[in-house]
């Protein structure tokens, strides 16, 4: 049987013969491949190790059968070595995968880095923890969460699961003006320290950890939700506090839930006297009025689920 070295080295000079002579030779050269590997495996000979460049004359012959293929009357077309091409694509990923290593460790020692001049401590009670914005097991244990059973339309915790969708006395006796308000917890003194350090002192560390237990608690609400509206500051106490700490949460809610976020739908329209040690009845005589829908994003939210 001839080797395929020397099919190779006749392609040129049998280039120009006629169609079907270039077709027979096209074939037998099929052919001599396919006896070849028939042979290997009848003889469960293992294939040779390919090596990264093909010889001179086998890039000639896959050239020569790809223009066969297409009927081109030209020249014949190199063809890129496969095995270099392979090789190109290994060394680009290695390269990557070192590249994306190196960044790895890189940020890992600048948070190790980061870590010892800042060490992370506990947002409340400030002790050692193992990661920033966390509360230590101690602060933890006194935060009184709200769980299920409970009331679908006040959303205050029930001593015991009453039906599908449990009502308390309250809101049966009188229906309130909102549909179904939720709460991470309740307002303890544990708790009461974190809202004012977050709100009044600018200890914003706790951010993130809030959101979670926003969307926790709130599960339900922002599956339905087609928008979060967080309650707006006068600017003149927006002026004064420097951020709103309801719009942070908001951005951080709806980025962890993805849900939209619109902190300009509702607007303050007159200052309040600060709620701080108003009763209830006191609180909503002191915001009533107070708020307004923007005209110009009344279209976008007309119509919408929204979460406050």
């Amino acid at each position: 049987m001839p080797k395929q070295p020397v099919i190779g080295a006749q392609i040129e000079r049998e280039w120009k013969r006629p169609e079907h002579e270039r077709d027979a030779l096209g074939d037998l050269a099929r052919d001599m491949g396919e006896k070849r590997f028939m042979r290997r495996d009848l003889m469960r000979e293992a294939p040779a190790a390919r090596p990264q460049q093909f010889s001179v004359e086998e890039e000639a012959l896959v050239g020569h059968r790809k223009a066969l293929c297409r009927g081109a009357s030209g020249p014949i077309m190199a063809a890129m070595p496969t095995g270099e091409a392979e090789l190109g694509l290994e060394r680009r990923g290695e390269a990557a995968a070192i590249a994306a290593e190196r960044s790895g460790t890189a940020a890992s020692m600048l948070r190790r880095i980061a870590d010892f001049l800042l060490p992370p401590v506990c947002i409340s009670c400030r002790t050692r923890v193992g990661s920033h914005g966390l509360l230590c097991g101690t602060c933890f244990a006194k935060i009184d969460f709200i769980a299920p059973p409970l009331c679908e339309r006040l959303g205050v915790p029930l001593p015991f699961e009453t039906g599908e969708k449990p009502l308390s006395a309250a809101p049966i006796a009188a229906p309130p003006v909102y549909d179904r308000p939720r709460a991470a917890a309740h307002y303890s003194d544990a708790m009461r320290e974190l809202v004012q350090s977050f709100k009044y002192r600018d200890r914003h560390e706790g951010l993130a950890l809030f959101a979670r237990w926003l969307a926790k608690a709130g599960a339900e609400l922002l599956a339905d939700a087609d928008l979060i509206v967080p309650v707006p500051l006068h600017t003149t106490r927006l002026w004064r506090r420097r951020f709103n700490q309801s719009a942070m949460l908001a951005v951080a809610l709806g980025r962890l839930c993805r849900v939209p976020v619109d902190c300009f739908a509702l607007m303050r329209v007159r200052p309040t006297a600060s709620q701080v040690g108003l009763t209830a009845d006191q609180r909503r005589r002191n915001v009533a009025g107070a708020f307004r829908v923007d005209k110009d994003n009344a279209p976008r939210i007309k119509g919408r689920k929204r979460g406050r």
